[in-house]
C-alpha cells in the first residue's frame, strides 16, 4: 500500500521553539507517512537536528519579503509531488504555503499558529493576506488556547475550525541525554563560572520579546543586595550586542555568560538550578516544558500560553512581564527554600507527563491527519 505524503512548510530553520518542535513532529509522524520539510530562508542552524532524525529537508530560496518566484516554485513542486497533506508553520510559510497548496489542489491544508505576534494587532496588507490564507485551511492548529483566542480576536480567524495541540517533550529521552552530561561543577568551570554559586539560566532567541534584559537586571539587583549567583543565557539573535554591551557596561561579565547558539541544550540544563523565562508575550514556551522535564523549577512571565503551562506556586512561579524586581523576589524565594524548589520541580514533572508528553503531541497530530 502506498504511504501518504505530508509536506511540512516552515519559513526558516532558525533557533526557535517552532523549528525544534517541527523536527520532533516530523520524526514522529514519519513512521506512518512519507514526510519532507521545506523551508525558505536563512542559514538553517537547525538543519542537523532534522538530519539526525532522518527527516528529509528541501530549501526553496526566497529573496526579499515578497517573492512571486517562491510562490510559483512551491506551487510547481507541490504539483509534481502530489502530497496528500500540506502542514505550514510560521508567518511566511503560512501565507505562501497555504496559497500554493490550494493552487496545487492539495486535498488537506493545515496551518499551526505558534505565537501571539504583536504586529498582527496593527493589521496591514500581510495580516489581511494571512486572514485569507486561514480561511482556505482545512484545519487550524493552535499550540495554546491563548493563541486560538488571539487569532480569533485580532485576525478574525474562523472560530469553529481550530484544534488546540500543546507542544510536547520526550521526558525519558530528555532525561537520558541530561544524565550523560558532565556534572554541574565541571560544566560551570568550562564556562569560566564559579561552580560554588547557584546558577540561574534561560534558553531562547535574543529578542525584545524574550525579555532577557529584565533577567539580567534582576541578577544585577540581587548582586547589589549581596546575593551572588551565576547567570547563563543560551541563544542567539538580534539583541545579542545590546545585551552584551549592557553586561560589559555594568561590570556583570564575571558572573553572566552569553553563550550564543548552543546546539545541545542538555548540558546547559544540567548546570542550572533555576530556569527563568521572562517573555513579554509568548504563544507557548517550549523551553519551559524542557526545563520542567529536567526537574528545574521555573519562573516565567504570566502571559498568554505560559499561563496554560504554569500554575503559580504549584508547578512554577508567574511574574508580571517586564518586572525585574518580581523575578528577583522569586529567585530569592527559591534560593532560601530547597524544599520549595524540590516540591515545585516534582509537580512540574508530573504536569509534563500528563499534559505535554511527546507521545500525546504526536498522537494528536496523527488523529488529525487520519
Amino acid at each position: 500500500m502506498t504511504r501518504r505524503k505530508i509536506k511540512y512548510i516552515i519559513s526558516e530553520l532558525n533557533i526557535g521553539g517552532a523549528e525544534v518542535i517541527l523536527a520532533d513532529l516530523a520524526a514522529g509522524v514519519k513512521r506512518e507517512y512519507d514526510v519532507e520539510v521545506i523551508y525558505f530562508t536563512g542559514s538553517a542552524p537547525l538543519l542537523t537536528k532534522f538530519e539526525e532524525k532522518g527527516v528529509p529537508v528541501k530549501k526553496l530560496p526566497m529573496k526579499g519579503r515578497v517573492s512571486y518566484r517562491t510562490y510559483s516554485d512551491l506551487t510547481a513542486y507541490l504539483n509534481a509531488e502530489e502530497p496528500d497533506i500540506v502542514h505550514t508553520h510560521l508567518y511566511r510559510a503560512d501565507i505562501y504555503g497555504v496559497l500554493a497548496a490550494r493552487k496545487a489542489k492539495v486535498p488537506v491544508v493545515i496551518s499551526t499558529k505558534h505565537n501571539t505576534d504583536e504586529f498582527r494587532k496593527k493589521g496591514g496588507l500581510w495580516v489581511f493576506i494571512d486572514r485569507v490564507s486561514m480561511k482556505r485551511c482545512s484545519k487550524l492548529i493552535a499550540v495554546s488556547n491563548a493563541i486560538k483566542d488571539f487569532f480569533i480576536k485580532y485576525e478574525k480567524a474562523p472560530e469553529n475550525n481550530w484544534v488546540v495541540i500543546y507542544n510536547g517533550v520526550d521526558l525519558n529521552r530528555f532525561n537520558e541525554s541530561i544524565s550523560r552530561m558532565p556534572d554541574k561543577p565541571e560544566i560551570l568551570t568550562k564556562l569560566e563560572l564559579d561552580p560554588g554559586l547557584p546558577t540561574v539560566g534561560t534558553i531562547s532567541r535574543l529578542t525584545k520579546q524574550k525579555g532577557q534584559i529584565y533577567l539580567i537586571k534582576s541578577v544585577e539587583q540581587l548582586s547589589k543586595l549581596g546575593v551572588r549567583l551565576n547567570l547563563i543565557i543560551a541563544g542567539d539573535g538580534p539583541d545579542y550586542k545590546f545585551l552584551s554591551d549592557y553586561i560589559s557596561e555594568h561590570g556583570l561579565g564575571r558572573n553572566i555568560k552569553l553563550l550564543g547558539f548552543v546546539p545541545d541544550i542538555t548540558h546547559i540544563l544540567k548546570a542550572i538550578d533555576i530556569f527563568v523565562y521572562p517573555s513579554l508575550w509568548e504563544g507557548f514556551g517550549v523551553a519551559i516544558i524542557e526545563a520542567q522535564a529536567a526537574g528545574i523549577p521555573v519562573i516565567a512571565s504570566g502571559v498568554d500560553g505560559i499561563e496554560e503551562i504554569i500554575t503559580h506556586e504549584k508547578n512554577g512561579f508567574l511574574v508580571p512581564p517586564g518586572s525585574s524586581s518580581e523575578i528577583s523576589l522569586q529567585i530569592r524565594k527559591l534560593l532560601k527554600s530547597p524544599e520549595l524548589s524540590s516540591k515545585i520541580s516534582l509537580e512540574a514533572i508530573q504536569t509534563v507527563k500528563e499534559k505535554f508528553s511527546m507521545d500525546r503531541f504526536i498522537d494528536s497530530h496523527l488523529r488529525l491527519y487520519a
